[in-house]
């Protein structure tokens, strides 16, 4: 929500907070920031990601706490890629989460009933 409430475009902030209503998305409960923080460091200092990526290595980190099954992102770069998910895998199960988490695109989770 943080970065939602950031967007300058209104008519994308307005399209996100739709998606956000229409599809009955909880917000995650910030409880177990300790954990989130601890972890993201983990992919931080095993080269996971680089320390300018903080928010994403908090992303991963709060989907993987919270055992989601996917995290959902355009960020071919510093998320969405095969090897990066591959190298969070291993950093995740060295720190005792083995619930596997899936990094893929929108387009990746759509189904026929969206598309159109």
């Amino acid at each position: 929500m943080d970065e939602i409430s950031q967007t300058e475009d209104k008519e994308k902030k307005s399209r996100l907070l739709h998606v956000i209503e229409k599809h009955h998305l909880a917000l995650v409960p910030l409880e177990r920031m300790e954990e989130i923080e601890g972890l993201a460091n983990a992919y931080i200092q095993n080269g996971v990601m680089p320390r300018s990526n903080l928010n994403d290595a908090l992303h991963v980190a709060t989907s993987t706490v919270h055992e989601m099954d996917v995290l959902i992102s355009w960020n071919f770069r510093h998320l969405v890629n095969i090897g990066k998910e591959r190298r969070i895998a291993v950093v995740n199960q060295m720190n005792g989460y083995y619930y596997p988490l899936r990094l893929a695109t929108p387009l990746e989770v759509m189904n026929d009933e969206n598309i159109s």
